[in-house]
C-alpha cells in the first residue's frame, strides 16, 4: 500500500487515481502521520441468489388468503 504526503498527492492526483483504479489503496499522510486512505469505489452490487432462504421460511397455510372472520374484520375497521 503506497504512502504519499498530501502535498505530493495534490501534484500527482491523476497517477494516484490510476493506481487506485488498478486495485491499490493509497494512504495519504500529513506530517508523516496517516490521515486518509484513497480506495476504489465499489460499483458492483452483489447478485441475489435464488433459493437462498429455501427451507428457512415456514409454509403458508392453504387458507392464507381466505376472508377474515367478521369479528376480526370489525376490529380492523374500528368497530
Amino acid at each position: 500500500m503506497p504512502t504519499v504526503s498530501i502535498e505530493a498527492a495534490s501534484v500527482s492526483l491523476s497517477a494516484l487515481v490510476d493506481a487506485v483504479a488498478s486495485g491499490e489503496d493509497v494512504v495519504m499522510t500529513r506530517g508523516g502521520t496517516p490521515v486518509a486512505r484513497l480506495v476504489a469505489v465499489q460499483t458492483d452490487k452483489p447478485r441475489r441468489q435464488l433459493g437462498m432462504f429455501r427451507g428457512q421460511i415456514g409454509r403458508l397455510h392453504d387458507d392464507f388468503d381466505a376472508p377474515l372472520p367478521s369479528d376480526i374484520l370489525l376490529q380492523f375497521q374500528g368497530q
